[in-house]
């Protein structure tokens, strides 16, 4: 016969489900539009937005609302015929700074926001009146 030995004690730990989300709201843009010539243009300008955080933390952790700033330029061509149609197509850069947020609760914890770049792409079509 073969002795085992006393059982080991086994410990289980379920994992930890830590998330945070965030919501983007008062998203405002300002730009001013110049013509380079009659059919080409450019654009540059701000953007502005607010971000409230949303936590699920087994850490208590509990994150402050910000509102983050970033630019935005563009380039496109413009069409208008005679009786007041137009066309037109446009291709935008966005980017918007990130920022890290410090735990209200624990300053040992923060989570980071990153960077947002994008580009986007539009025509549009319409009459003049």
């Amino acid at each position: 016969a073969t002795d085992l030995g006393a059982a080991a004690a086994v410990s289980v730990t379920p994992p930890i489900d830590n998330s945070v989300s965030a919501e983007v709201s008062n998203y405002e843009q300002m730009y001013i539009t110049a013509n380079i010539t009659d059919w080409l243009f450019v654009k540059v300008g701000s953007v502005d937005l607010d971000v409230k955080t949303t936590e699920d933390l087994d850490t208590g952790s509990s994150y402050p609302n910000t509102s983050l700033s970033g630019t935005v330029w563009g380039i496109g061509v413009n069409h208008m015929t005679d009786s007041g149609f137009f066309g037109r197509i446009e291709f935008n850069e966005t980017s918007i700074g990130g920022t890290t947020l410090t735990s209200t609760t624990n300053s040992a914890n923060s989570v980071k926001l990153n960077d947002l770049e994008g580009t986007t792409g539009k025509i549009s079509f319409g009459k003049q009146f």
